[in-house]
């Protein structure tokens, strides 16, 4: 491994993205398996720390401990909890880390109404492009 390239990422490691705050931590919740893998790929490239999830359940239930500057992208229609439920549950539990829903669409009165009230929150409409994410860790990162 070279100075220029970021150190690899092991998926589910939670102890080590917890040690190293150099790379930014995301996790993924997404049940569409190709569209999950992309963000990954792409989130890896850029030098992240990864964890991929496929449903709101297992992030609730998963034991992975989320940092302060964690970044949650968490697709709003998924099998079981949808993205805004999940949202829901992450904040009663005072889990306030910033995220973005992933959609189809930006029309939905239930995302609409949470980006209204809480500035933690932003939507990216699918398809989701390797400049979208950049953009949105450099917000997160300032």
């Amino acid at each position: 491994m070279t100075d220029n390239q970021p150190a690899p990422c092991n998926d589910g490691d939670v102890e080590k993205s917890k040690s190293r705050h150099s790379a930014p931590h995301i996790v993924i919740v997404d049940d569409d398996d190709s569209v999950r893998l992309s963000i990954e790929m792409m989130l890896k490239h850029l030098g992240c720390e990864v964890i991929s999830l496929i449903s709101g359940e297992s992030l609730l239930q998963s034991t992975v401990q989320l940092r302060d500057d964690s970044i949650i992208y968490l697709d709003q229609n998924m099998r079981g909890m949808s993205g805004t439920e999940t949202y829901t549950e992450l904040r009663s539990q005072r889990i306030n880390n910033r995220i973005y829903f992933l959609t189809g669409s930006l029309n939905s009165t239930d995302i609409q109404s949470i980006l209204r009230s809480d500035p933690a929150c932003q939507s990216l409409q699918k398809p989701i492009s390797l400049r979208m994410l950049q953009s949105t860790i450099d917000v997160a990162a300032n």
